[in-house]
């Protein structure tokens, strides 16, 4: 009885999330123990950056892409340099900040620094700021400028590293889409914007797990169980900016991998591999998220749940003010705003052309993928192009309102359909290579 009930998926993935849950507060709390004087020190010694670039600002005036969120980059360093309570539980669970009366955060962190008192001690308890796991080390050793520098190196060389892979895995046309999607992402955004970079480092990370243990994951228990971290992790370090990259761009890496050892060979499998991973990712992602509200409960004895299923209604309402007023908006709109933003720019407009002259190519070649595999690949991974739509349907509130960070959940899509066009090409070497063989 004892040995079914271990081995068991549910409980599995049950004790998985609850040791995630365990490890993430024991993280946070650790980090709070660490002294926050040279945290402020590096902090200080870069405060010229948002004296002069401000809340809002974009290194290429008037394209959305370009947009630097300095909102959320002096909210993560004024929650890095808090000094305490002196209570590293209480802190680490409600995630405190100094704060001052209508002022945005990138003045707030310059008035802080500068040493003006603050009005109040705000809190932002409903999200994990895991973020700080990494971050507070970081600035005992280095200032925000040199963080950015680093930042750049570090996404240009793992996404070298990937584009490489895939291409050796499934050829040039794979290590071409995720080029495309890199640049759509925004490189120089992504660097100097610590919250996008965080769910482009999980999202790759995760890529390259898939690629280099395919076999660990293959298994259908041990895959859901990689994605319900993959989701929990998400919800660990993220801040809602584009977390459902995380769960699409290994997910198309994993389906490619599966039809290259021949694993996919009916529609009905691979739509329960789309449906048991996204349920899988959704579960860490979601009961990660209940964790930290009912810890930060427990812990600190202040209603986290409460504001944090407040905040959760709001976000995924159809009406921009708190409390039911303002505008109001349906999938529809926040679809077309989502997707109109790259088309504003030089680099989407050639996006949309080789879009729809990739889906020419498809319908012209369409009757040549013979294969039952690549005909299920195919539609598998047409169905994983629309998973920003999905998002954008259920968080509509978050997605209409921040629109010019939100829109590169379409990443997945722009993903998605370049490796599709990556399996009707190799189709088409092959047969050209039977025509001349």
């Amino acid at each position: 009885m004892w040995k079914m009930i271990r081995t068991w998926p549910i409980c599995r993935m049950a004790g998985l999330l609850c040791a995630s849950i365990v490890l993430g507060t024991i993280a946070m709390i650790g980090v709070y123990f660490l002294p926050t004087a040279p945290m402020f020190h590096h902090v200080e010694r870069s405060i010229e950056i948002f004296e002069t670039e401000g809340t809002h600002y974009g290194w290429a005036n008037g394209k959305h892409s370009s947009d630097i969120d300095n909102f959320t980059n002096a909210l993560m360093l004024q929650n890095a340099i808090f000094s305490g309570s002196g209570n590293a539980a209480y802190d680490a669970m409600l995630n405190q900040r100094f704060a001052y009366l209508d002022t945005e955060p990138a003045e707030a962190l310059v008035k802080e620094v500068h040493g003006e008192a603050p009005l109040s001690v705000a809190t932002y308890a409903h999200y994990w700021h895991g973020y700080l796991v990494i971050l507070k080390p970081l600035l005992c050793l280095m200032d925000v400028s040199y963080l950015r520098i680093l930042n750049l190196m570090v996404q240009v060389l793992l996404s070298a590293w990937l584009i490489r892979k895939l291409g050796q895995e499934f050829g040039s046309g794979a290590g071409t889409a995720y080029l495309l999607m890199y640049l759509f992402l925004n490189p120089v955004s992504l660097a100097m914007s610590f919250q996008f970079s965080t769910m482009f480092y999980i999202m790759s990370i995760m890529t390259v797990c898939v690629l280099r243990r395919f076999d660990d994951w293959d298994e259908k228990r041990r895959c859901m169980q990689r994605f319900l971290v993959v989701g929990a992790l998400t919800a660990f370090f993220d801040f809602l900016t584009y977390p459902f990259v995380s769960l699409g761009i290994p997910l198309v890496v994993f389906l490619m991998m599966r039809q290259k050892r021949g694993g996919l060979r009916t529609m009905s499998e691979g739509g329960e591999l789309l449906l048991s991973t996204g349920v899988s990712w959704g579960i860490g992602y979601g009961g990660m998220f209940l964790g930290k509200w009912l810890v930060g409960w427990f812990l600190t004895g202040v209603n986290v749940p409460a504001e944090a299923m407040h905040q959760a209604a709001y976000r995924m309402s159809s009406q921009s003010g708190l409390d039911g007023g303002g505008t109001s908006f349906h999938a529809p709109a926040v679809w077309f705003k989502n997707f109109i933003i790259p088309l504003h720019e030089p680099f989407g407009l050639c996006l949309l052309l080789a879009f729809l002259f990739l889906a020419w190519k498809a319908y012209r070649h369409r009757k040549e993928i013979v294969l039952a595999e690549q005909k299920v690949l195919c539609k598998l991974l047409g169905i994983v192009a629309c998973y920003p739509f999905l998002w954008y349907a259920a968080l509509t509130n978050h997605s209409y309102m921040h629109d010019w960070f939100t829109y590169r959940e379409l990443a997945i899509t722009v993903f998605a359909v370049s490796m599709l066009h990556s399996v009707i090409s190799a189709k088409e070497k092959m047969r050209e290579e039977g025509r001349h063989g």
